[in-house]
């Protein structure tokens, strides 16, 4: 059930653990879920950041769990800079 969400990005319960599902690509865009998941694990609750690799050890260094989705941001990034031209 998404109970929550923001442009690209999703917020899922499910039987009472909370999914966090990441899917741009720049740190700010995961930063402020790995806050979210921390207040969230706080009150109890277990909590995974699905991103891409490239933020493994800013995940798990935040005491969270990591759940790896495919793709390189670099070349999303790079794909969405041109495409906008």
């Amino acid at each position: 059930m998404i109970v929550g969400s923001r442009g690209q990005h999703r917020v899922l319960v499910c039987n009472g653990a909370y999914s966090l599902l990441i899917l741009d690509s720049w740190i700010g865009d995961v930063q402020p879920y790995i806050a979210l998941g921390k207040k969230l694990q706080g009150d109890g609750h277990r909590v995974r950041i699905g991103t891409h690799a490239t933020f493994h050890d800013f995940v798990t260094g935040s005491g969270l769990e990591f759940y790896p989705i495919g793709g390189d941001p670099a070349e999303l990034m790079s794909y969405m800079v041109k495409s906008k031209s």
